[in-house]
């Protein structure tokens, strides 16, 4: 009897494990895929975004290291040339300039520094005045270069308003220019007058430029 109640006993907790009628599902089973967490699914992302990040911050940074400082050797400022000759045509020579004295053509020539080795000079200016004895009036002025002597460019007068006293009347000289002497070289700017000997009495003429490399 005692074993009789066992059998039954097992046989009743066996049919409540039987499958039921509802797909043959255990009612105390349930086979399921358990769930991720919301936070575990944003991780891929998330990290894919950081790698992206920096891989866009990265690149600049990559190329600042990189970079290469550029020199502004053609910079005006940084190598400036200027020169200023007073010169008078009564006298054979003097500091920077020499002179044809009568009975030669009224000529002097205002000479500046000499370009140095390695560099270029860029000439951009040149004005001063040209004193004259009225009615004569000057020749042409001359932007040349020594060693050797080369003709660059022919610079224009003009006649300043009044007398300057003695008879004497006064040119002034104002030219914006572009021209290039070579290292070794020097600028010279030559003057003249129309038309008797002794007809040019003195002047002033400054020269102004930069220098550069020569390559």
């Amino acid at each position: 009897m005692g074993r009789l109640r066992l059998r039954l006993s097992i046989l009743a907790k066996c049919s409540e494990r039987e499958p039921a009628s509802n797909g043959g599902h255990d009612r105390n089973f349930h086979a399921s895929t358990p769930e991720m967490p919301m936070t575990d699914l944003f991780k891929p992302l998330t990290l894919a975004a950081a790698i992206a990040i920096g891989l866009f911050f990265a690149a600049p940074a990559a190329a600042q290291t990189r970079a290469v400082p550029v020199r502004n050797v053609d910079e005006p400022g940084r190598n400036p040339y200027q020169g200023w000759v007073s010169f008078d045509a009564s006298r054979a020579s003097g500091d920077g300039f020499f002179c044809q004295l009568p009975p030669n053509p009224p000529v002097c020539n205002a000479i500046y520094a000499t370009v140095p080795a390695g560099k270029r000079l860029v000439v951009e200016n040149i004005t001063g005045t040209i004193t004259v004895v009225a009615p004569n009036f000057p020749g042409v002025v001359q932007l040349q270069t020594g060693n050797p002597f080369t003709h660059l460019v022919t610079v224009p007068t003009f006649l300043m308003p009044g007398d300057v006293g003695n008879g004497r009347l006064q040119y002034g000289v104002n030219a914006q220019i572009k021209n290039y002497v070579e290292a070794g070289s020097f600028p010279t700017i030559q003057i003249s007058a129309f038309f008797a000997p002794g007809s040019l009495a003195f002047g002033q003429l400054s020269i102004s430029g930069y220098l550069v490399d020569a390559r």
